[in-house]
C-alpha cells in the first residue's frame, strides 16, 4: 500500500460462481436457491458471497428475485447484515460491482447504509472508487456516512477525487455541505492534495470554489502546490497559482525538506518540468 496514497486496488478472486456470472450462465442462480441442504453456520458463507457477486454481476438476475423470495427459497440465506468470509456485507459487493437495483433491493430490506468491511470501507467508499454516480445518489439518499474513513483515513471524497470525478466529488460536498471537504487522511492529505497529485486540474477548482484550504500541510509539509510540481502536471500547477478567489496559493512555502514549490520542481525530472519551472519563476518574480 502506497504510504502516499488511498488503496484502491479491488481484492477479488475468480471462483466457480465468478467465472459462471462472466461467462453469462444465469440458470445457476435457480439452481443455487433452489437447493435445500442447509449451509454450515446458518449463512454467509462462501457460497452466499458467490452468489451475490453472481446477482450484482448478471444484472438482470435481479429482476425475478427479491430478498424475500430468496429467504423463503434458502431459509439459511444471511440477513442484509451478514459479513461473508472476505468481511463484506452483501451491499459492500452489489455497490462493487456497479449494480444499483441490487443496491437498492438490499436497502429496502433494512441493509445498514453505512456498513463497514475488514478495512473500514462503507459502500460509499467503493461506489467512488468505481465512479458510480448513480449508486452513490442512491447511498447518499439514504443517509450513507459520507464523512466515514477506511483503515488509510480515507472517505469517498478522497477516492472520488484520486480518479478525478468531479460529478461524484460535487453530490458528496452537496450532500455534506461542504463539511468533510478538508478531511485528512493519515498522510494528512486533503482532496486537493489528491487532486493535485494525481493530476486533475478541473477538479481543483472546484474544490477551491467549494472552500478548500489552498495552503494546507501533509505530513511532509507539502501543500498542493508542492505535489502538483513534484508529479509534473503544469495544468493542476497553473490552476493553483493563478487563483485569486480568496487565499493565494503560497509560492514561498517550504515543506520538511525546506523546499518551496519552484526548488521541487527544479529537482524532480517530469515531462513538463521546463514550463511548470517557467511558470513559477515569471509568478515569483511578477510580484
Amino acid at each position: 500500500r502506497s504510504k502516499k496514497n488511498c488503496d484502491t486496488s479491488p481484492k477479488q478472486k475468480m471462483t466457480p460462481w465468478r467465472i459462471s456470472s462472466k461467462g453469462g450462465k444465469t440458470s445457476h442462480i435457480h439452481t443455487y436457491v433452489d437447493r435445500t441442504k442447509s449451509v454450515e453456520g446458518g449463512g454467509g458463507g462462501e457460497e452466499e458471497e458467490e452468489l451475490f457477486y453472481f446477482m450484482s454481476e448478471k444484472k438482470t438476475a435481479t429482476r425475478n428475485y427479491d430478498w424475500s423470495v430468496l429467504k423463503k427459497r434458502r431459509s439459511s440465506f444471511p440477513s442484509p447484515g451478514t459479513l461473508f468470509p472476505r468481511s463484506k456485507a452483501a451491499l459492500h459487493l452489489a455497490a462493487e460491482t456497479g449494480n444499483p437495483t441490487m443496491v437498492e433491493l438490499l436497502l429496502h430490506s433494512n441493509a445498514d447504509p453505512s456498513v463497514t468491511d475488514k478495512e473500514k470501507k462503507t459502500p460509499l467508499h467503493f461506489a467512488s472508487i468505481d465512479g458510480n454516480l448513480n449508486i452513490v445518489t442512491i447511498l447518499l439518499a439514504k443517509q450513507s456516512k459520507l464523512g466515514a474513513k477506511d483503515m488509510d483515513g480515507c472517505t469517498p471524497i478522497h477516492y472520488a477525487s484520486i480518479n478525478g470525478n468531479v460529478e461524484i466529488v460535487k453530490a458528496l460536498l452537496v450532500a455534506g455541505k461542504n463539511k468533510n471537504i478538508d478531511d485528512k487522511n493519515i498522510w494528512r492529505k486533503t482532496p486537493l492534495h489528491l487532486a493535485a497529485e494525481y493530476g486533475h486540474s478541473n477538479l481543483i477548482n472546484l474544490l477551491l470554489s467549494s472552500g478548500s484550504v489552498i495552503n494546507a500541510l501533509d505530513n511532509n509539509k507539502d501543500t498542493p502546490l508542492h505535489c502538483a510540481c513534484k508529479a509534473g502536471h503544469f495544468n493542476c500547477v497553473s490552476t493553483l497559482v493563478h487563483w485569486s478567489a480568496g487565499e493565494k496559493a503560497n509560492l514561498q512555502a517550504t515543506n520538511s525538506l525546506k523546499k518551496t514549490p519552484l526548488q521541487v520542481a527544479e529537482s524532480t525530472s517530469t515531462e513538463n518540468q521546463d514550463q511548470i519551472v517557467a511558470l513559477l519563476k515569471k509568478k515569483i518574480f511578477s510580484w
